[in-house]
């Protein structure tokens, strides 16, 4: 593994020791470790892309900053994070979630191909670990995953069908 991979593992494993995924309640770093490791699987993904799919939570769910990761991992890997981050949560508290969505999936449509490639990891797999969720949030999830998707299947199509599936796959779970 690359010296740049395991440090982002290992700041990973230590920056979300404690938290628990909301509705699985599995450790919070399984889920950063799942969407590395399909990153790392996926055809032209970079050293850098790896290390921020491992770090792709850090800014908005911890104490850790940009200027932080930057020095420890260099501008590449901190950039992709930035843009991983939903800035909206950070910038704007007082919105509520819709309104923040909204600038979310604005602004993801353009970031960087190899963010988008990350995002939609992300959220293939929140999507499957979604089952715990009531009938309510898995709609309003699901309904959100569709905008993302919009925002992001430019960068690769077979992974926007892949992702696209994995929202009909919850959606089937509500019928």
């Amino acid at each position: 593994m690359h010296p740049t991979i395991e440090r982002a593992r290992d700041f990973a494993d230590v920056a979300h020791e404690g938290v628990q995924r909301k509705y699985t309640g599995d450790p919070y770093f399984f889920h950063v470790s799942r969407v590395a490791c399909m990153v790392w699987t996926h055809p032209g993904s970079t050293t850098s892309m790896v290390a921020a799919a491992f770090l792709h939570d850090i800014l908005e769910d911890t104490d850790h900053t940009l200027l932080e990761l930057e020095s420890k991992f260099g501008l590449k890997v901190s950039a992709l994070v930035s843009e991983l981050t939903n800035v909206s949560k950070l910038e704007h508290p007082e919105l509520n979630r819709a309104a923040r969505k909204r600038i979310d999936a604005d602004r993801l449509a353009g970031i960087s191909k190899e963010a988008k490639i990350i995002k939609m990891f992300d959220r293939i797999d929140n999507l499957r670990d979604m089952g715990g969720a009531d009938g309510g949030f898995k709609r309003l999830y699901i309904e959100e995953s569709r905008a993302l998707l919009s925002a992001v299947k430019d960068a690769d199509g077979d992974l926007a069908t892949r992702l696209g599936e994995t929202i009909d796959d919850l959606e089937d779970t509500l019928e």
